[in-house]
């Protein structure tokens, strides 16, 4: 299998993700939060699968980019109202960004991947 750059992407779309979770716990809230806790860690055991050869892993990504993005609209839309600061605005902005060239990427990697008439061994006729 042909290891795709856009996997490289979607690997480190994963990687920036789980690092957004740990700094809004660290520095942003200053208190461990479990859902960010395992957001964090599934982004990160994510990022390993990416790295593995198996076809779909990127679009495993992608579907968990979009199911975060789609848990956390409530606090996307506090975030980029800008109504708790510029710090968690950033963040949000960093954070909804990283998820959307995840999905692209993610998406993108998936149909790179997939097998066509003209890749491979010729067939007999």
């Amino acid at each position: 299998m042909r290891y795709s750059q856009l996997r490289n992407v979607v690997a480190g779309a994963l990687v920036v993700f789980a690092i957004c979770f740990a700094y809004n716990m660290l520095v942003i809230e200053g208190a461990l939060i479990p859902p960010l806790l395992v957001f964090g860690i599934v982004s990160l055991v994510l990022a390993w699968l990416v790295s593995r050869p198996w076809r779909w892993a990127p679009l495993v990504a992608a579907v968990w980019f979009v199911l975060v993005f789609a848990v956390s609209v409530p606090i996307i839309v506090s975030d980029l109202s800008g109504a708790n600061g510029v710090h968690p605005l950033l963040w949000q902005v960093v954070t909804t960004l990283t998820a959307v060239i995840g999905v692209a990427a993610g998406v993108m990697a998936t149909l790179q991947a997939r097998p066509s008439a003209g890749r491979g061994p010729q067939a007999a006729v």
